[in-house]
């Protein structure tokens, strides 16, 4: 396979950093249950709950901790653009990218770049999804079971 089309290059490490990205997620949210937010209805968000919620159409995420809400609002959109940095990096000088890539500088702002706009159409494309199924966010989804 030929890796000299500069676009597929991007392309791939776009993916690679949204992929790298899941899997982060998924290890450390398995390894601290705590950090994944809990969906709570909108009635019993205006009775009042200990934990600090973030009000949404209908219901609220409520957070256990304050590094809870850290991770979910903070790190956890900084680590794709990271993982872009490190990929672009690691294969800075290889014969993959082009020759205007050649400069550490141009690696490090493409690997954000790569990182932040795949983390961005994701939510992008998953915005437009629960717009067309007419849900609020994941936990007012439809269901699909029979029950």
């Amino acid at each position: 396979m030929e890796f000299s089309n500069p676009f597929f290059i991007l392309v791939l490490l776009g993916v690679a950093c949204y992929v790298c990205t899941l899997i982060t997620r998924r290890i450390v949210e398995t390894a601290v249950p705590k950090l994944v937010p809990k969906v709570i209805s909108g009635e019993e968000a205006l009775r009042g709950t200990e934990l600090e919620g973030t009000k949404a159409a209908g219901t609220t995420q409520v957070y256990a901790t304050p590094f809870a809400r850290w991770w979910n609002k903070v790190i956890l959109d900084s680590l794709a653009p990271l993982w872009g940095v490190f990929f672009g990096c690691l294969f800075h000088g290889e014969e993959y990218f082009p020759p205007e890539f050649k400069s550490w500088l141009v690696t490090v702002l493409v690997g954000l770049a790569c990182g932040y706009f795949s983390g961005f159409l994701v939510k992008m494309i998953k915005k437009i999804f629960l717009d067309r199924v007419g849900a609020t966010d994941e936990a007012t989804l439809p269901s699909t079971s029979n029950t």
